[in-house]
């Protein structure tokens, strides 16, 4: 059995408790009666306790159930995941439709992994019985630069051009509450190209 059910954000009723921490009892629960021999669940690489972020902190909690589960359990820990209809390709291009520059963190360095090699993972964990009983890091193959690689590539497919500022990422934080109720959404361009391509 696959556990891949989270949110970035709590909307309503859909809270981290009652998503990652409820909703995940519930998961081994079912597991365990119904006799599943293989549980893998998707967590979140940055995902540890005691850290101040209620989402990395209900991750982690998710986490040391699926541990404590009878089942032959593996905690997959991906960083950054794309793919059509991702959230790093969407926010990226809601930034760009809205904005008429780039606000950029930096030296930000990451690893995006494809959603492909996720599954590959998933099969190979549940079908092959591989990873049994390991917590797993997953990141994808290439480094890539945030502002430098990936959100000029986004202005590239877009078709538009913006200037990149780069600002503190104190600022972000505040500027990312702001911007989940206000940005635009226009990434029907980005969804007709499909996802970035594995390198």
């Amino acid at each position: 059995m696959a556990h891949c059910a989270g949110i970035n954000r709590e909307i309503g009723s859909q809270t981290y408790e009652a998503v990652h921490i409820l909703g995940t009892t519930n998961v081994v629960k079912a597991a365990e009666v119904a006799g599943v021999r293989r549980l893998a669940f998707i967590s979140f690489l940055r995902a540890r306790p005691h850290c101040g972020s209620p989402y990395h902190e209900s991750k982690w909690a998710a986490e040391e159930l699926v541990r404590a589960s009878s089942c032959e359990w593996t905690v997959l820990k991906p960083g950054m995941i794309f793919g059509r209809g991702d959230h790093m390709l969407d926010h990226l291009s809601h930034a760009v439709y809205t904005f008429p520059f780039f606000l950029g963190i930096g030296s930000c360095r990451l690893r995006p992994l494809a959603v492909e090699d996720v599954v590959d993972v998933l099969v190979a964990t549940l079908v092959d019985g591989r990873l049994a009983r390991k917590t797993v890091g997953v990141v994808g193959p290439t480094e890539i630069g945030f502002d430098d690689d990936a959100a000029r590539l986004v202005t590239t497919v877009l078709g538009k051009k913006r200037p990149f500022v780069t600002m503190p990422i104190g600022f972000h934080y505040a500027l990312a509450r702001v911007a989940e109720a206000t940005m635009r959404s226009r990434s029907s361009r980005l969804r007709r190209y499909g996802s970035c391509r594995r390198r």
